[in-house]
């Protein structure tokens, strides 16, 4: 909640309140550009149009950030009643100062809050009087302007010293000592105690501030605490309204359908009602003309003397008349009898022939044949529709499709299909005669690798022993060259033995001969097994 506004208009203690730098409070601030000097004319474009749309705007713009109660649109600012500029001033007004109350005369009260504003033009009460004319609006226009942006400026004020408040309260506490100091001096008591009674209101005012802010958070956690807990709570309502949005627009689709077949059927009434019309016209003419030949013969009969014999007759043919004509009434109703029949036939067969071509024009939906632009149409129209309206004025045909050519191009269709279908399966009979051969052929294979794969074991098992046998041999054969070599360095060691150092050197030699002979049959016989071994892996 925001710091309640302070009153901008002078008052006896802002008058008598006086600045440590030589001027006053906001109300009774001498101004150094206007002062108490009145000016004549206004040095702004009043009457400019871009000037007045562009004061609405801001004015709007204003009013409705601070919530103005009443309504408000450029329309109505751009020639106002008398009623709308009063409240537009009582609501300027009472932001300036809660306060304040008014007269019985408004004109006198806004003459008399514009001038304790310093309002540095003048304003006539007959211009208040008429509000809404093209002479007197573009001022009144600007000093609603004046004073807006007299508010704003007093509010980006309040909110600057709120913040250097909020930022710095010893700064706040030093400017209450200099100016309580400076009345000291001046030995203005009413100025200190107006001073002490000053800093008590703003620490009271931002004391109840600051509790007023904790309750609203306080109040909106805990709404929006319940708020959340609710929305955990409660199901999603989402596929529900999805499901009765698709509803309604099967519904709306259903409504439309049936909508459009009664304006068919109301045509079809209509023209039916303006045949029996014309027909009704036909047969009153046909009926005046009966009446006034019936008057003439009535006339005739009037005038004429009958004798017995004569009215007998008369009296027979007007019951042979009479009789004839209930016949033809009898007739004629069973004649509409059997045509009401008849079109009620009619109109079984044609829900049934669209439901027909519904159904064929689904199927060639799925066929790919309609519409013409489709995969299979061939750019031939296979779709088919009733042409009820035309059907009934009997001017058009009932189907809006040549039904011999539609039939040809499906035929023809048909054919093309059949023959594509005996391809495919000939080539899938071909497709299944490879698979199987070729089925036979991995058999044959997999027969031939496990037999491989046997005989390479097998290899691989003799190739095994054989290594072990060849290691076996090289383990003796190194075991030798070792003994041989332990006796050698015996025999290099002992001078006793050095007479047989020749003879055991020749053994020596001869035994590294043989070692060298066995070795080499022994990788002779390692790489034979080796080929042996690439090549039945190879084959």
């Amino acid at each position: 909640k925001s710091k309640p506004r302070h009153s901008m208009l002078p008052s006896q203690n802002n008058r008598r309140r006086k600045s440590s730098v030589g001027g006053s409070n906001y109300g009774g601030r001498k101004s150094n550009a206007f002062g108490t000097m009145v000016l004549k004319n206004d040095p702004r474009p009043v009457s400019n149009k871009g000037f007045m749309h562009a004061s609405i705007r801001k004015l709007i713009e204003f009013l409705s950030e601070h919530n103005y109660d009443h309504p408000i649109s450029p329309k109505i600012l751009s020639r106002p009643t008398g009623k709308d500029f009063q409240n537009i001033l009582q609501f300027l007004f009472l932001l300036v100062d809660r306060n304040l109350k008014f007269g019985q005369k408004f004109t006198d009260d806004v003459v008399t809050i514009f001038k304790g504003l310093r309002y540095p033009f003048s304003i006539s009460k007959t211009a208040l009087s008429a509000v809404g004319s093209l002479h007197t609006w573009p001022p009144l226009l600007a000093s609603l302007t004046w004073l807006m942006e007299l508010l704003e400026c007093h509010e980006l004020e309040s909110a600057k010293e709120m913040e250097m408040r909020e930022e710095n309260g010893d700064k706040m506490f030093f400017e209450y000592l200099r100016k309580a100091y400076q009345s000291f001096l001046c030995g203005d008591d009413d100025m200190s105690a107006e001073l002490d009674n000053e800093l008590i209101g703003t620490f009271e005012d931002r004391d109840a501030e600051i509790e007023e802010q904790t309750r609203v958070l306080t109040s909106q956690r805990e709404e929006l605490m319940a708020e959340l807990d609710s929305m955990k709570n409660s199901k999603s309502s989402m596929p529900a309204l999805i499901s009765q949005k698709k509803d309604f627009q099967e519904d709306l689709g259903k409504f439309q359908d049936l909508v459009k077949k009664l304006k068919e059927h109301k045509e079809t009434l209509e023209s039916k009602v303006r045949a029996s019309d014309s027909e009704c016209n036909e047969r009153k003419a046909e009926l005046n003309d009966i009446q006034n030949a019936k008057a003439r013969l009535q006339k005739q009969l009037d005038d004429q003397e009958l004798s017995l014999e004569d009215a007998e007759k008369i009296l027979a043919e007007q019951a042979d008349v009479e009789k004839q004509q209930d016949e033809i009434n009898n007739s004629r109703q069973e004649m509409e009898k059997m045509i009401w029949d008849i079109e009620m036939k009619i109109s079984k067969k044609l829900e049934n022939l669209e439901k027909i071509c519904q159904k064929y024009n689904g199927i060639a939906s799925k066929l790919k044949i309609v519409p013409k632009s489709a995969l299979n149409s061939r750019g031939v129209d296979f779709e088919v529709n009733l042409n009820l309206s035309g059907f009934n004025s009997g001017r058009e045909s009932l189907v809006s499709t040549n039904v011999k050519v539609l039939q040809k191009s499906l035929n023809s269709l048909r054919d093309s299909a059949i023959s594509k279908t005996n391809e495919v399966k000939t080539e899938s009979m071909e497709l299944q005669d490879t698979v199987e051969k070729n089925e036979d052929e991995k058999a044959e294979l997999k027969s031939a690798i496990r037999d491989m794969e046997q005989q390479l074991n097998e290899l691989e098992k003799e190739s095994i022993s054989q290594k072990r046998g060849s290691e076996k041999e090289r383990e003796q054969v190194a075991e030798k060259m070792n003994e041989h070599s332990q006796k050698l360095n015996n025999l290099k060691e002992s001078d006793k033995s050095f007479e047989n150092l020749e003879s055991t050197t020749f053994q020596l030699r001869q035994i590294e001969k043989e070692f060298q002979d066995e070795k080499l049959e022994f990788d002779k016989r390692e790489a034979e097994l080796d080929t042996y071994i690439s090549t039945t892996l190879v084959t």
